[in-house]
């Protein structure tokens, strides 16, 4: 008997999966649209408490104080000022041109970015879900919906607070965004099989933005290798999908040969450089290998507070680890061992979680690893990192319940979330000012000087004396080789009239830090003030020496020359002074008094109109007395 014939479908070859994947996702319809003003509702709610949080920290050198941004057309000085932050400084200086420092601009930047993200997170979510490896797998079906939830988890989770709120981690946060948007490309041009002027656009596209990334912040060096485990992961879903003898995979090869060598004559230098730790802490210098000795428990730190963001904190009191045979080496290093290993045997069965594990580590890997950087553990570190453990963390849920008890799964996930939102605008609230912010960092790292020594600093700008000099002097009690604390004591001495005392603080500052260029013009200050003037002279100098660009030291120094009666050598510095900071009025007062030293009253009445017209009042009555 003759048995009949069934036809079966001949399996889908690696283009027909793409054009299958393609034709499922790359439209947006009104579903996309809706999740992500979603996204947009929820991020802008739980952040709407930060657009008036004052500027903290590294922000006052590199904003508040940075020259470099106050002018778009001054590239070169952005660029001289970071090669490798570029682009995070120009769109600083984007701010500056719009706002100066009223800080609301750059809180609804980094707020932007920040949703921008999460949108990201959500359309790479679904292009890795619609992927060829996943086509048979239950969550292609549901990729919207877990991908709607990633990047709810994304954008609501508290510890990406430091990454937005604190003005500065834009790097990290506009990093994060050219990084996905880079990878988004990369998939959907991969994805692209019947237009090739698309497909090219797209990798054009992830090219350029992989590009940004790397002008945005050093740890953007990992893409290539994120844009391989994508690749690698889910869109080689054959034995033999790559072919060495394809001229493509061999010029790909090269090319990321030749971008290893480059990062590693990047990094080199780095890896090899040992330092002092900074922060006023009493341990010893920090080297590649004592830096990943304490990385192990870091990591692992960052894991836990992913899980549990509880008890954050800006500035962890977080020791050096010097022997690999301490126990927090030790327990550290064999749990993400533990975690790398498990990674792999996933690969084939999980093959999503294997893939977060491996992008948590490698989008990691710059900042915590053997580049040694001055402060052990900064939880904006974790901003990238945290996409693949929420990839994990979502699908894991999605796995325990989406099949048989899909409304305990959303039900968890609503109260998740819910609890992320509340204790993300909480954290904000942190960060309203420098007193609130060091407040709460001194709460919970007590024992560490520098929290007391930020928050004295802003007593002090209060004119909070008292509680200023407490906090500097509790700063030295806990390391008295603390060169900031000095300083800032030394200051408060001097507004306090006591030149001896300050002296002898700017003294200690200059032998614990010998190139701080402040504390030798600020110890000129007080020579010029006791009528010491050629040693105000030689300080200002050497302010200047080990500060080229400091517009302050030259002003000051011409100050003095005035009062030695060296007008034309004043006028020289001023023209400097104004050069740095055209908006300078002081110094535009002090020339004007130089040039009618000199007899040039018409040149020095401008001058003087001009720094009154910037505010600066006592040249009024110069001009009073001098200009008709």
């Amino acid at each position: 008997m003759k048995k009949s014939k069934q036809k079966t479908k001949a399996p889908l070859s690696n283009r027909q999966l793409r054009v299958a994947a393609k034709n499922k996702y790359l439209t947006l319809d009104i579903v996309d649209f809706l999740g992500l003003a979603a996204i947009f509702v929820l991020g802008f709610l739980i952040y709407s408490n930060t657009f008036n949080s004052t500027f903290h920290f590294d922000d006052v050198d590199h904003l508040q104080e940075n020259l470099a941004i106050r002018s778009l057309s001054n590239l070169r000085a952005m660029w001289d000022y970071s090669h490798t932050r570029f682009l995070a400084y120009y769109s600083f200086a984007w701010n500056y041109h719009f706002s100066q420092l009223n800080v609301w601009s750059y809180h609804l930047v980094n707020l932007m970015i920040h949703i921008f993200n999460a949108g990201l997170v959500y359309v790479l979510s679904c292009l890795i879900f619609a992927s060829p490896v996943l086509k048979d797998k239950p969550i292609s079906k549901d990729k919207k919906e877990v991908a709607f939830i990633i990047a709810l988890l994304f954008v609501s989770h508290p510890l990406a607070t430091q990454s937005v709120t604190y003005i500065i981690q834009r790097m990290s946060s506009m990093a994060a965004m050219f990084y996905l948007l880079s990878i988004v490309l990369y998939v959907m041009g991969r994805y692209t099989t019947n237009n090739n002027k698309q497909k090219y656009l797209l990798l054009a596209g992830c090219g350029l933005s992989a590009l940004c990334a790397m002008l945005t912040k050093e740890n953007a060096f990992t893409l290539p290798f994120a844009i391989i485990l994508v690749e690698f992961f889910f869109l080689q879903s054959g034995k033999n999908s790559i072919s060495f003898k394809d001229y493509r995979v061999i010029l790909a090869g090269v090319g990321l040969l030749v971008f290893i060598v480059l990062g590693f004559v990047k990094f080199s230098s780095f890896i090899s450089t040992s330092f002092a730790i900074d922060s006023g802490s009493t341990d010893n210098s920090i080297t590649a290998t004592n830096y990943l000795y304490t990385q192990f428990s870091v990591i692992v730190k960052y894991i836990q507070l992913l899980l549990v963001p509880l008890n954050q904190n800006l500035d962890y009191d977080y020791k050096l680890v010097h022997h690999f045979s301490d126990a927090r080496s030790l327990q550290g290093f064999f749990i993400l061992l533990a975690l790398l290993v498990l990674a792999v045997f996933l690969f084939k069965k999980q093959r999503i979680f294997s893939f977060g594990i491996f992008w948590f580590f490698l989008t990691l890997s710059i900042e915590s690893s053997i580049i040694p950087l001055q402060d052990l553990i900064f939880e904006h570190r974790t901003y990238l990192p945290s996409f693949g453990f929420f990839l994990c963390m979502a699908y894991g849920i999605y796995l325990l319940t989406w099949l048989n008890y899909k409304k305990v799964g959303i039900a968890v996930l609503v109260l998740l979330i819910g609890a992320n939102a509340v204790l993300t605008f909480a954290r904000n609230s942190v960060w309203k000012d420098e007193v609130t912010l060091w407040s709460d960092v001194i709460s919970k790292s007590p024992k560490k000087a520098r929290p007391y020594n930020n928050r004295g600093d802003d007593y002090l700008e209060q004119n909070k004396l008292n509680e200023a000099l407490s906090d500097f002097n509790k700063a030295l009690e806990i390391n008295p080789k603390f060169a900031m604390a000095y300083y800032n004591r030394a200051n408060y001495y001097k507004k306090e009239s006591k030149y001896d005392k300050a002296l002898d603080d700017y003294d200690m500052v200059i032998h614990l830090w010998p190139q701080f260029h402040k504390a030798f013009s600020n110890r000129g200050n007080i020579y010029k003030l006791q009528n010491r003037l050629d040693e105000a002279v030689q300080d200002y100098t050497k302010a200047i020496t080990f500060s080229p660009t400091y517009y302050l030291g030259y002003n000051n120094r011409a100050s003095v020359y005035i009062m030695q009666n060296k007008n034309a050598e004043a006028i020289q510095d001023l023209n400097e002074s104004i050069k740095l900071k055209p908006d300078f009025a002081e110094a535009f007062a002090n020339r004007g008094l130089a040039e009618m030293n000199l007899g040039n009253y018409a040149v020095g009445c401008m001058d003087l109109k001009q720094a009154v017209d910037l505010g600066f009042q006592p040249a009024a009555e110069v001009m009073a007395r001098n200009c008709k």
